[in-house]
């Protein structure tokens, strides 16, 4: 059996294998990139008073994006507007950013404990990522959609330190009695 294994590998690299049959190569400019965002009030008394807070997921390669949404601590059966925005500093994409055309969203509407979830896509061709772009989940007060509610900026997962792997601890000194 492992004769002919090795007598057919040694045919396809005689007769000429293509190289696309080999491996796929280096995809880098079609791998899509995962950037995460805590909502958190942008006013001080939304803060001191209520419990608002939220997660939101963005993924995003070069030809089209989805975003997902989920929120606590919302006023019940309330509906909130909402929207990716872009800017270019992320101290200020949240009051001035613009928003991101091609988005189309879900309703994000507080069930009776005050969590909302929704979702908001883009087809194809309809966005391009832009790595020097700062991008932000803003989400609005219920009714309006020029006063900003919460906002998060979308960051991408911080680089890990190979410092200390998870097997391997540091080696402690015996201490002896």
């Amino acid at each position: 059996m492992n004769r002919i294994l090795a007598l057919s590998a040694a045919l396809g690299v005689a007769v000429g294998v293509p190289a696309s049959a080999v491996g796929h190569g280096s995809h880098g400019s079609h791998k899509a990139k995962v950037r995460w965002a805590t909502l958190k009030p942008v006013r001080a008394d939304v803060a001191d008073y209520t419990a608002m807070r939220g997660r939101a997921q963005m993924t995003a390669n070069g030809r089209n994006a989805k975003v997902s949404l989920h929120l606590k601590g919302m006023v019940a059966h309330a509906t909130y507007p909402w929207a990716v925005v872009q800017g270019t500093d992320a101290t200020t994409v949240c009051a001035d950013g613009t928003k991101v055309a091609g988005f189309k969203y879900r309703k994000l509407k507080a069930g009776r404990k005050g969590n909302a979830n929704s979702k908001a896509w883009t087809k194809k061709g309809a966005f391009t990522f832009d790595r020097t772009a700062t991008y932000a989940v803003v989400v609005y007060q219920a009714g309006t959609t020029d006063e900003v509610l919460l906002c998060g900026v979308f960051k991408g997962k911080p680089k890990k330190s190979h410092k200390h792997s998870k097997h391997s601890a540091p080696k402690r000194p015996h201490a002896h009695a």
